[in-house]
């Protein structure tokens, strides 16, 4: 006999920007609260937790990501020498500058692109 299962269908969890700079994480509020469910529907262990969050309501949310497109365009060309001041391998590059360290199959490192994580968590 065979089984089936149906796969989960996982959505991002959407937050308001607003709601994410009103957040004081020394108050026990319901508004806090909802912020942290949230967080945690987002990165839970859950399989249907995607590891992502979207931000709704970004002031001048087109210029930022623009100005941000330009810097890292700038970022990624540095000197070497310069970019691995960014490297935090006490992070396991989870944080910082990355290029080549994530592995591919067979031990082959990742150099078809770079990789800047700002991972506040």
């Amino acid at each position: 006999m065979t089984t089936t299962t149906t796969p989960t269908t996982a959505q991002a969890i959407t937050i308001q920007y607003d709601h994410l700079k009103a957040f004081d994480a020394s108050a026990q509020t319901p508004q806090n609260q909802a912020l942290i469910d949230c967080v945690g529907r987002a990165f839970g262990s859950s399989p249907d937790c995607l590891g992502l969050i979207a931000v709704q309501g970004v002031p001048n949310f087109v210029n930022q990501r623009q100005r941000l497109l330009r810097l890292a365009h700038a970022l990624a060309n540095l000197p070497k020498s310069e970019l691995e001041t960014c490297e935090r391998a006490d992070t396991l590059y989870s944080v910082g500058w990355s290029h080549g360290r994530e592995q591919m199959a067979e031990g082959r490192p990742d150099t078809s692109k770079g990789s800047y994580y700002a991972n506040p968590w």
